[in-house]
């Protein structure tokens, strides 16, 4: 799957449908890469990652998850 980048000078976002992963590029923490999910009104945060590799297998998976679940 293809993600669509969204990057600015504080953060840089990849994003396919409703999930996206999310770095903090000025953040000095130990797992800057967010995987995120949107419900509805809100992104929640999946779980943390500390390489962009690790971010974007673990997206894959959530997406692959949320396409299982029936509509």
């Amino acid at each position: 799957m293809k993600f669509k980048t969204n990057h600015s000078r504080f953060f840089k976002e990849w994003r396919c449908g409703d999930v996206r992963i999310l770095k903090d590029v000025f953040g000095k923490v130990f797992l800057p890469y967010s995987v995120q999910k949107f419900d509805g009104t809100v992104w929640t945060v999946v779980r943390s990652f500390r390489t962009f590799a690790e971010a974007k297998e673990a997206a894959l998976w959530v997406l692959d998850d949320l396409a299982s679940e029936p509509a």
